[in-house]
């Protein structure tokens, strides 16, 4: 079973970049309000720390240090 990510960042009123490429400097494409949830993986690069995601019209990479698993 697959399981859902929420975005966890530091404070509820922050937000998590969608960036174009898995690192930092690459384009921002889209933002997830801390809380948000229903986030499911494609694929991760190298060593797991940036994943690729589809959320609604969003699609880029994302941070993992800033979302956590959970169980609908």
């Amino acid at each position: 079973m697959e399981v859902p990510y929420r975005v966890t960042t530091s404070s509820p009123d922050s937000h998590l970049n969608v960036r174009s490429g898995p690192d930092s400097k690459s384009p921002v494409v889209g933002r997830l309000k801390s809380g948000t949830g229903g986030i499911f993986l494609q694929k991760c690069a190298g060593d797991g720390l940036w994943c690729r995601i589809e959320f609604g019209n969003i699609r880029g990479w994302i941070n993992m240090r800033y979302v956590s698993g959970y169980a609908d």
